[in-house]
């Protein structure tokens, strides 16, 4: 058994234990911690301890009085989560704008590889539904163009930004469709100060 799903398990089956704990007890978002019960989010080998702490369990340790069979769905038979190389990290933030700081680490897209400020961040609301839900992760690549019809992050000279499915662009304007409805939306090429490609989610 995978270190997410015995986590996942020991979580459903234990009274008392729930996920909200779970992200209070590792100083996570909920919805990190909703995507690494899941397989979306690498367990990095530091947070194995604050984790085995809550549950009140070791992962790969054989309950007293179980069968070899019982022990391997326990995890007694699962590698350890190796840790992850700083150099392969990214941050997330909490929304596109990126405001209040990094809220999680991520191991980075293979799109991002050369991209030094290649981030993250979570979708917080409903508005790229159902396209993007509340709690997915989103990877920008900021010195990337998007091509046409991939998904993209526009950054107004307001400081706003938003998502769209890049369209094309004149001298004047950019050319993009909502990802909710898909209504034509056009933006003044003066109004952007950036247009990065979406390059993965999860």
């Amino acid at each position: 058994m995978k270190l997410y799903e015995w986590i996942r398990d020991t979580i459903k089956s234990t009274p008392g234990l729930t996920q909200k704990g779970l992200a209070e007890a590792v100083g996570m978002n909920p919805a990190t911690v909703n995507r690494m019960l899941y397989g979306r989010r690498h367990i990095r080998a530091e947070e194995v301890p604050l984790i085995e702490t809550y549950l009140g369990a070791k992962y790969g340790a054989p309950e007293e009085n179980e069968d070899t069979a019982a022990q391997g769905r326990a995890g007694g038979f699962s590698a350890p989560v190796a840790p992850m190389s700083p150099q392969n990290l990214i941050p997330v933030y909490h929304g596109a704008t990126g405001a209040g700081g990094a809220v999680d680490w991520v191991e980075r897209h293979p799109m991002q590889k050369s991209c030094k400020d290649a981030y993250a961040f979570y979708v917080v609301s409903g508005t790229y539904e159902p396209r993007y839900y509340s709690g997915e992760l989103v990877y920008i690549h900021p010195g990337k163009p998007p091509a046409m019809a991939q998904d993209c992050l526009v950054r107004r000279a307001d400081g706003t930004e938003s998502l769209y499915r890049y369209m094309g662009q004149s001298a004047q304007e950019i050319m993009l469709s909502d990802l909710q409805d898909g209504a034509a939306v056009t933006v003044p090429r003066a109004d952007v100060r950036a247009l990065s490609a979406v390059v993965g989610r999860g």
